[in-house]
């Protein structure tokens, strides 16, 4: 495939150039730029820092730190960046690499703001759970929804079969070999998607598992797929006459030089909505730095009380500390954010997710075959050669000394190798069914640590009824537990 030599210029026509495919992109710390929010003081206002590797000494590409910095910004339009806190606005052409080492990111306040601008803080959304898709993509990217009949992806069928059949080969490398169906909106964010009314850019409306449509999909090399996956690279737009290109987020060794800056096989029936999406989902974890910092941030995020409604307030960040100077308008209620600020992580939390419990049996079925999918990707990725299967015993009849003694090694040196993994395929499944187990077995009378302290709480009765109550009362799961003679079926 053909990669970027040029990038179209339009004023100033000198623009630079951004690297071309195959030319050396090396991890140097250096190729990175820092971007900074005027709305803090100097050791509390680094935003956001991104790889920077669209030329040879380092530089970004314009256009796409901006796209960058308005997702989380709350989808912020207008904005624009300075070299320094209170700087003119850059005039580099859209399309060509920034090339100096920090910037500061400037968004104008809303039309209803009625304060001074030097009080202005514009907020930022903490993660990707708590974004909102905007009603309308950004100019830089396509608008433009695939336009397929529906007879052709109409009915219910193996989504991997559909997306190889339209595909064929890998849209990055051509590959035709160890290629894999890859979701772009990823299937864990199934509520995301359905509280943001994603289906309606599916071809098929009626899928009863909504990301499972043929244009939140394309077809990657097995490999590429777990580095998609990991968000080491995204698929966005750089230039109206370019198209989509692969864009790498983080330095690697092989693909990275080999990749970058790559034009997409075609894509057209892919959605650029969903691409978008899969753009902020793997943006948002960088935040984690300016989100942990320990200070008082203004924020825009999903109400507890209500998931389909957005809140903007002051929100406490990570382990406090005295702020210096940092601006707080806009009214004075605070809250914390700190579980809610950490960086969502592709390998999920073993624990039983609460929101599960509102999926549909056939989502909750498809949710898990999606991940026994990712995880069998993921083993054959790191144990190329791993046993598939640990068998209890041998079926074989007994030959002769030397060949049950032979297997008797094999078996040892088998369960030797099981008894180092604590990681295996439907790991989170088998995990959710011994939590689910676990809570049946809890006694009425049972609190967890957050109902234990606080007015009408479990500690409160008790002392109410003059027990006394040492240390935090807080005791192990297996000291709560009743004895019982069950086991999970």
């Amino acid at each position: 495939m053909d990669s970027i030599t040029n990038v179209p210029t339009y004023d100033p026509p000198e623009a630079p150039t951004l690297t071309s495919c195959g030319r050396p992109i090396t991890n140097e710390v250096g190729h990175r730029i820092l971007f900074h929010h005027p709305g803090y003081s100097d050791d509390e206002d680094l935003l956001l820092v991104l790889s920077a590797f669209d030329y040879p000494d380092g530089g970004l590409h314009h256009q796409t730190a901006l796209d960058a910095l308005g997702i989380i910004a709350a989808n912020a339009t207008g904005g624009y960046l300075t070299e320094s806190r209170d700087g003119p606005q850059i005039s580099d052409h859209p399309h060509a690499p920034l090339r100096q080492k920090k910037y500061w990111f400037h968004v104008l306040p809303p039309k209803s703001y009625k304060g001074s601008l030097d009080d202005w803080v514009y907020p930022i959304c903490p993660t990707f759970r708590d974004w909102v898709f905007p009603q309308r993509l950004p100019e830089s990217w396509p608008q433009t929804r695939p336009s397929i009949l529906l007879p052709k992806y109409g009915r219910e069928s193996n989504f991997s079969a559909l997306v190889s059949s339209r595909d064929s080969t890998c849209r990055i490398t051509g590959y035709s070999s160890g290629t894999e169906a890859c979701h772009l909106c990823p299937k864990s964010e199934i509520q995301w998607f359905r509280r943001n009314l994603m289906g309606s850019y599916n071809i098929n409306p009626n899928l009863r598992v909504p990301t499972d449509d043929v244009s939140n999909a394309i077809l990657l090399r097995r490999d590429l797929h777990f580095e998609f996956d990991s968000r080491v690279f995204v698929i966005v737009p750089k230039g109206p006459t370019i198209g989509f290109v692969v864009h790498f987020l983080e330095p690697t060794t092989d693909i990275g030089p080999a990749h970058h800056n790559q034009q997409l096989h075609p894509i057209g029936e892919v959605t650029p909505q969903f691409l978008f999406a899969r753009f902020a989902w793997a943006i948002f974890p960088a935040l984690s730095m300016f989100m942990q910092q320990g200070v008082r941030r203004y924020v825009t995020r999903i109400r507890a009380d209500d998931g389909n409604k957005t809140e903007t307030l002051w929100a406490e960040t990570g382990e406090q500390k005295p702020t210096k100077g940092s601006k707080q308008k806009h009214g004075t209620r605070t809250d914390s954010i700190a579980e809610e600020s950490e960086p969502e992580q592709i390998q999920e939390d073993l624990h039983m997710d609460e929101s599960l419990d509102s999926l549909l049996p056939e989502e909750l079925e498809a949710l898990e075959a999606s991940e026994m999918e990712e995880d069998l990707s993921a083993m054959r990725l790191r144990f190329p050669d791993f046993p598939p299967f640990k068998p209890t015993h041998y079926h074989s009849h007994h030959v002769d000394d030397q060949a049950e003694a032979t297997q008797e090694q094999d078996q040892q040196a088998l369960d030797a190798t099981w008894g180092t993994v604590s990681w295996y395929p439907g790991h989170r499944h088998a995990a959710r069914l011994k939590e689910k187990w676990l809570k049946e077995q809890r006694p009425p009378s049972y609190r967890n640590e957050n109902e234990w302290h606080g007015e009408g709480s479990g500690k409160a009765f008790l002392e109410a009824h003059g027990y006394e109550i040492r240390g935090d009362g807080i005791e192990e799961e297996s000291d709560r537990l009743p004895l019982s003679n069950k086991t999970p079926q």
